[in-house]
């Protein structure tokens, strides 16, 4: 599978968020994992939500999802900052000069300087069905 933010024109950097939030909103990132006993590979699926409200007047609005993904380990919290920049909350970067995915880098920057903006949690399941 083709990475989506590479297939983005670089000179279009998206640096805006959503009109309908005045600063960035708290992030509860989800993922889950399954492990193909066959053949040997780790798939996941990725979800992500924004947080709206303050106290027990909190609800959650669907930013994205992305389903049945080759990757293992942390994987999904990548495939999660891919949906953050696709949907225009974090600007889409070039690749940094060591190869790095520039985008995911600078995301990632932001949620180790502001971990009270990011909940994320995993699952291991059994069945490929529960992705």
């Amino acid at each position: 599978m083709k990475n989506p933010i590479t297939e983005i024109d670089y000179k279009v950097l998206r640096t805006a968020r959503p009109a309908k939030y005045k600063r960035i909103p708290v992030f509860e990132l989800e993922g889950r994992r399954w492990f193909d006993k066959k053949n040997g590979n780790t798939y996941h699926s990725a979800t992500v939500y924004a947080r709206r409200g303050k106290g027990a007047a909190f609800h959650y609005d669907l930013i994205g999802r992305i389903d049945y993904v080759y990757g293992y380990g942390d994987q999904w919290i990548q495939t999660c900052y891919e949906i953050l920049a696709l949907a225009g909350y974090f600007p889409i970067l070039p690749p940094l000069e060591s190869g790095m995915d520039g985008t995911a880098y600078h995301i990632g920057k932001y949620f180790r300087e502001h971990p009270e903006r990011i909940f994320a949690s995993c699952q291991d399941v059994a069945r490929k069905g529960d992705l």
